[in-house]
């Protein structure tokens, strides 16, 4: 990573052609938090939004644009795929009492190459954001007509996550079970 300007203003270089800039906003300081509007752009991405940050919560505002296969490139672990994303994120929040989420991503068909293994075709998905009780949740499904339901998380305010691989998403992945769901719970983050 390849970091040039300030805290206030500057730009950030990241893998796979990407680049990260930010511009301060100082109507945010009016509200007692850090903000800025923040651009993403790469190969085959173009995203904008704005963030903040208070001592109370940080959040993620109107982030909205197309996110190509070097975003997901990002992620630790992350299998390469070719597929494109349509952002349409209206907030997401995360405070000590609660987690919040609002907006969708809609994912196009992708082929995946996971390192060592057979390649495999994702159907085209759609990612749902919303909150339920204090906890943010992600809804998977696919983008037809039937919505078949591959996955949900759900990250509650206390930083632990409570993730549901329904057996359509894990039909795709050799070595997971498909007989029924598979469910897990880890902690993403403490909460002092």
């Amino acid at each position: 990573m390849n970091l040039s300007g300030s805290i206030w203003s500057g730009r950030a270089t990241l893998q796979g052609g990407l680049t990260l800039s930010w511009q301060g906003q100082w109507t945010s300081l009016l509200r007692g938090r850090l903000g800025a509007s923040v651009q993403m752009q790469g190969p085959r991405t173009l995203l904008d939004g704005r963030i903040y940050a208070s001592p109370w919560q940080i959040g993620l505002q109107n982030l909205s644009g197309r996110a190509g296969p070097e975003v997901l490139a990002l992620g630790p672990n992350a299998v390469p795929c070719e597929g494109q994303a349509v952002v349409d994120i209206v907030s997401i929040t995360l405070s000590r009492s609660a987690v919040l989420g609002d907006g969708f991503l809609r994912i196009s068909e992708s082929t995946c190459q996971p390192p060592g293994g057979p390649a495999f075709t994702a159907p085209a998905l759609y990612l749902l954001l919303t909150s339920q009780d204090e906890s943010g949740v992600a809804t998977l499904t696919t983008d037809d007509a039937a919505r078949d339901l591959m996955g949900r998380a759900q990250l509650g305010q206390d930083g632990w996550v409570k993730l549901r691989i329904d057996p359509n998403a894990a039909r795709l992945v050799p070595g997971l079970p498909t007989s029924a769901p598979t469910e897990l719970e880890f902690q993403l983050y403490a909460v002092p």
